[in-house]
This record gives structure tokens, C-alpha cells and sequence, in this order.
């Protein structure tokens, strides 16, 4: 997307080697795209400071990707930071999103940065990129074709969910118990499932590098069960539904692990509902942390928590002392790592650039947060914050809780 097209105003330029004839192309560039120029940076300690300086709604304008990172994933590192503030990252030569640049820059070809084209060009013509989507196989020419036993696995989940509405939780299970297996071999999950139900794929068009493709290959549903289906998935609570909010309720979502499996935690509620003696309805809502793998996938045992005893002896722990010292310097490593994997994935076009972003900002979300001396001042007027207040804190500070049936081990960022 052009910056031409974007609603935003103030710009701050970073270029490692800047003169002041680059000092001067900013401004002009600044000037013709309507930026008011909020800064300028040089010389490459200044990329801190250039990326603090952000806001959100602000242009971070860059020469090339290597401004930013002299290897891809330090470029993509850099790229996440600014875009986790709500600001975009432009490259002046190309008056493009820097993104895309950083996946041509993360390729092994040697053609480089004429990857984004070519792969754009390759997905226009319908041609697969990658591995095929569940429920189909690539056929001749590199075009999707039905997969036989796929494809009617596909048409049953649709089926099962749209017409004889059956759950998320309880699709899985049943096709878990009717011994039918992802394509990897493993059991599906409730995540799984509803990644399935919202792939516009399955209806014929094909997207992948950004760029989307209809009437490219046989559909295996029709565009009215698929709308039926993502109105479920909203109205049931799909991404962008009722259950985002309620997750949300759990302050140690991510980051709480059954010590059985090493499975997530997930939060669970639970409803209970009676009539009182003068006929008026009532309601209690009781919240709980549950293996994820026994909830989604029947695997692991029935290992529960109440939510309010474990987050507050997780809270008491922080607040004693009494929590074990991880390895930071190791989690940021496994975090780069994670990082670099996204990118091959995106470049060979297995990921869209879209879900790149998305995973990429979710993987980096613990290093954008407060200060670690601000987050545990906070654990001394614990019960005085707002619910993102503690939620900010907890990120900041833990690194996981390992679950057990009747204890707790808690491990702070090193």
C-alpha cells in the first residue's frame, strides 16, 4: 500500500549514513506525500531513539531495509517494533511498506528483490506457492485440485458446523473420536477448526503473498455456507467475536503451562443458572484454567485451577520474591529464531504477508512492554489497577507459571 493512501501526518526520517542532500530528499519526499517532518535521525545508534520517538498514526521513512537491520531478521526485529506502535515504515525509494522488502531481503534467491514480484505474478496465474491448503493437492501446472479424502473432511466440517451447528470444541472432538486426523497426523484442535472455517479457499479463491485470487480453482463449498459460517463464528464468538473479550478476562492467557503435558492453560467459564423461590432468573459465572490439550484435543487429564486462587498466588509469589529467574537472553534468542522462521515461510509464500505480520507482532509483543522497574512498583498497589493495568504487568514480568494439580512454579523474565 502507498503512503499516498495512508491518513497519516507526522514523519520522522532514519537514514544510518544520512546527508544533507538525504536530509533534503526527506523533506521533499515529506512534502509530496502531505508528512509534516517530525524528526531526523542519523548514524546507526540513533535507531533507538528514532523508533522511541514514535507515535501512533506516525511514518517512519527508511532508505532500504538494511537501515534497520543488517540481517533480515534484525530488519524484521526493527520493522514489528515500529509497526506494534501503530506506526508505519516506509521505504522512500519505492513509497512502499518496508515489509515487503524485508521478505524479498530474507529470500535465498538470488534474484532478491524481485522475489515480491514474482511471487505476486506466480499467485495471480493461480499457481500454488508452498504447500497446498487442507483439503486439496497441487495438480498439474501447480494449480489446486480436490484432494479426495480431504475434501470430503472439509465439506463435513462446514456441514457439521453450519447446518447441524455443533461447536467448535465439540467438531474436534468428534472428528478426533472418528479417528479422522489433520494432515500432519495430529489430533485437531478448536483452533485448527476455526482456521479451516475462515480460509476463503474453500470457496475457490486462492490468496497468498497479499494477493488474493477468486474463481481459481474448484470450490469445495458455497460462498453461502461459507458467509453462514463466519456469521456463526462471529456471532458464537469467532475472532472479532464475543469470546476475544472473554479471553481477555484471563490474566495469565499465554502464559500459564500444564506441567503434565507442557500444554497451555486456557481460561474456561463455566455458567450456572437457576430459578430463585420468587421466579426471578439467576446466573453465576465461575472462571477456571484448564489443560488446553485435555479441552481441545481429549489428550492430558482434567488438570483445573480456579482462575482467582491461581492468579493471585501467582501475584503473592511476585510480590514475596519467591519466583525463579529465567534466561532471558535465551528467550529473546528463541524469539529470533521464531522470527526467522516466519520469514522463510513468508518468502516461499507457505504464510501470507498478512498472517507474517500478525504472528510477527504477536511474537514480539513481551519486548514492547513497560519498563520491568515500572511493572513491579505496580505489584505493591496491586489490587488499585485496572484489569489491562495487571494484565501489562504480568506480560512484562513472566516468562510462565508451570501447573501443577497442587502447586505452582512461576519464572520471571531473566
Amino acid at each position: 500500500m502507498n503512503a499516498s493512501s495512508m491518513c497519516h501526518n507526522m514523519a520522522i526520517g532514519y537514514f544510518p549514513g544520512g546527508t544533507d542532500w538525504d536530509h533534503q530528499r526527506f523533506l521533499a519526499f515529506c512534502s509530496q506525500r502531505g508528512f509534516v517532518p517530525k524528526g531526523w535521525f542519523t548514524g546507526e545508534h540513533n535507531l533507538e531513539e528514532a523508533i522511541t520517538r514514535l507515535e501512533e498514526g506516525d511514518t517512519l521513512v527508511v532508505p532500504s531495509p538494511h537501515a534497520i537491520g543488517s540481517r533480515p531478521v534484525a530488519a524484521a526485529w526493527n520493522y514489528l517494533r515500529a509497526v506494534a506502535k501503530g506506526a508505519q515504515v516506509i521505504e522512500m525509494e519505492r513509497g512502499e511498506d518496508v515489509g515487503l522488502s524485508i521478505v524479498a531481503f530474507a529470500s535465498t534467491s538470488s534474484r532478491g528483490a524481485k522475489v515480491r514480484q514474482a511471487m505476486a505474478q506466480r499467485a495471480l496465474h493461480s499457481r500454488v506457492l508452498g504447500r497446498s491448503p487442507f483439503g486439496y493437492q497441487v495438480g498439474p501446472e501447480n494449480r489446486l485440485q480436490v484432494h479426495p479424502q480431504e475434501g470430503e473432511v472439509v465439506r463435513l466440517i462446514f456441514r457439521l458446523y453450519v447446518q447441524e451447528r455443533m461447536g467448535l470444541r465439540r467438531l474436534a472432538q468428534h472428528l478426533n473420536s472418528q479417528g479422522i486426523a489433520t494432515r500432519s497426523g495430529r489430533p485437531w484442535t478448536v483452533a485448527a477448526v476455526r482456521e479451516l472455517l475462515r480460509n476463503r479457499v474453500y470457496v475457490g479463491t486462492y490468496h497468498r503473498f497479499g494477493v488474493r485470487v477468486p474463481a481459481s480453482h474448484p470450490p469445495l463449498v458455497s460462498y453461502d455456507d461459507y458467509n453462514r459460517a463466519q456469521e456463526l463464528l462471529t456471532r458464537r464468538g469467532g475472532r472479532g467475536g464475543r469470546r476475544q473479550s472473554q479471553e481477555v478476562a484471563f490474566l495469565l492467557s499465554g502464559l500459564a503451562y500444564c506441567a503434565y503435558c507442557q500444554g497451555r492453560m486456557v481460561g474456561v467459564r463455566r455458567y450456572q443458572r437457576w430459578q430463585r423461590r420468587d421466579g426471578l432468573p439467576q446466573e453465576n459465572v465461575y472462571l477456571y484454567y484448564q489443560c488446553g490439550s485435555r479441552l481441545n484435543r481429549s489428550l492430558c487429564d482434567y488438570h483445573t485451577w480456579r482462575a482467582h486462587e491461581l492468579e493471585g498466588e501467582v501475584v503473592r509469589r511476585l510480590q514475596a520474591g519467591e519466583a525463579e529467574t529465567g534466561s532471558g537472553a535465551q528467550e529473546r534468542r528463541t524469539h529470533l529464531q521464531r522470527l526467522e522462521r516466519l520469514l522463510r515461510e513468508v518468502s516461499q509464500g507457505l504464510i501470507s504477508y498478512q498472517e507474517w505480520r500478525q504472528k510477527g507482532l504477536s511474537l514480539i509483543e513481551p519486548w514492547l512492554l513497560m519498563d520491568e522497574g515500572i511493572a513491579r512498583k505496580m505489584l505493591a498497589r496491586w489490587d488499585e489497577l485496572t484489569f489491562s493495568q495487571k494484565r501489562q504487568a504480568l506480560l512484562r514480568l513472566v516468562e510462565r507459571v508451570d501447573v501443577w494439580d497442587d502447586q505452582i512454579k512461576v519464572t520471571v523474565r531473566g
